[in-house]
């Protein structure tokens, strides 16, 4: 799995809806980061261990760092 950019993140769980029911966010507010590209970084922690829980390895903070500055680049 590639992780290019915040929306492949969100792409790794079945559903936008179950990625905001596992950080216990509104589904519109998941939504909207789909569309923007973008997940703040005041979620990231929250982010980071769900997908530890998921046993997803690919979603760490350093990575999302990296995506978060390529996408301001």
């Amino acid at each position: 799995m590639e992780i290019n950019d915040f929306k492949s993140v969100i792409s790794l769980w079945p559903t936008t809806k179950q990625l905001a029911e596992d950080l216990g966010e509104s589904y519109a507010n998941v939504r909207q980061w789909r569309r923007r590209n973008r997940i703040p970084a005041t979620h990231w922690d929250r982010l980071v261990q769900a997908a530890r829980r998921r046993k997803f390895p690919y979603v760490s903070h350093s990575r999302l760092a990296r995506l978060a500055r390529s996408y301001n680049a």
